[in-house]
């Protein structure tokens, strides 16, 4: 992943467990901790990790007591070879996580958009586009990407669904509601939930982007037992419904916009469009799995909190 260019440590946590250090220990111990965060371990060597928490010369004998006494005790060694804090390898795992979450969400995101514009917007048809993206896939190689769109196409056409080939959607013709309704609800959850876990929780939560309140609306996500299908429509309608409102302190908190069931609402933007439809077929709002803004809702300010 990335590197991070800068880690927000846990003051707290760090004031307490640093207390009884002098400043040459305390000093040492902040330079190996941001070592491992950059590099994701240590070296187990006495006189590289001396070069690496920036010891003098003339105290390096120091430094060997306090490595042997204290640090060592401090860090563990693990099964590839390197040294690890434990907390810190927590967090590091945690914010590995979350950049690979926030990178799935924008590459659907980015794939979603490009169907849309060539293809217009028809909820089926992106819920099979959905169910095939494969979120390893290189989504800038336009190959693999329309490579993607004729698969997809031809899934819809063996299942009754022809949208067209067209090169825009401004170019395309106009089809009857009545087709857009001919795919099973079911045909999507049977045939690929098994094989594809996403969208999960991570990935809802990713989308949504307002970070308030998670371990409720993670509670919520999972007692609702929310089948594919579903799911699919919930992450589609985010995307309309963040078009819609852009600014997040406007947005329902995540476990009200799951409360409500929210994904089966209609969203009016400002200039009273209503977003998430085919606008060349109409139809209702809630065909169109879009989304309501409701009142603005106030919540905290997530954050991301590393420590020692």
């Amino acid at each position: 992943m990335n590197k991070d260019f800068a880690v927000l440590f846990n003051i707290e946590k760090w004031l307490k467990s640093t207390a009884d250090m002098d400043e040459d220990r305390r000093a040492w111990y902040l330079n190996l901790l941001l070592h491992q965060y950059d590099k994701d371990g240590l070296p187990n060597d006495v006189e590289t990790l001396a070069t690496l928490a920036g010891v003098r010369h003339s105290k390096y004998t120091k430094f060997e007591q306090v490595f042997e006494q204290e640090f060592k005790h401090k860090f563990e060694h693990c099964s590839d070879g390197k040294l690890r804090n434990e907390f810190m390898n927590s967090i590091f795992q945690e914010r590995k996580t979350f950049k690979e979450n926030r990178s799935r969400a924008g590459k659907f995101s980015y794939i979603l958009k490009l169907w849309r514009n060539k293809y217009g917007t028809n909820k089926q048809a992106e819920t099979v586009l959905l169910s095939n993206l494969d979120l390893d896939m290189d989504i800038k190689n336009t190959t693999l990407v329309e490579h993607l769109f004729k698969q997809v196409l031809e899934r819809l056409i063996s299942i009754g669904i022809d949208i067209g080939n067209s090169t825009s959607k401004k170019e395309r013709k106009p089809k009857k509601e009545k087709a857009a309704e001919s795919l099973p609800v079911e045909f999507i959850g049977k045939e690929t939930a098994d094989l594809k876990p996403w969208p999960t929780f991570d990935d809802f939560w990713d989308a949504y982007d307002k970070k308030v309140d998670r371990n409720a609306s993670e509670k919520k996500w999972h007692k609702m037992d929310l089948d594919h299908d579903t799911k699919c429509k919930i992450m589609l309608h985010i995307t309309d419904y963040k078009e819609a409102q852009p600014d997040k302190k406007y947005r329902k908190n995540p476990e009200t916009y799951l409360n409500n069931k929210s994904w089966n609402d209609e969203i009016i933007s400002s200039n009273g469009t209503k977003i998430g439809m085919d606008k060349k077929t109409g139809g209702s709002g809630r065909d169109a799995y879009t989304g309501t803004n409701g009142n603005p809702s106030t919540g905290g300010i997530g954050s991301f909190n590393t420590g020692t």
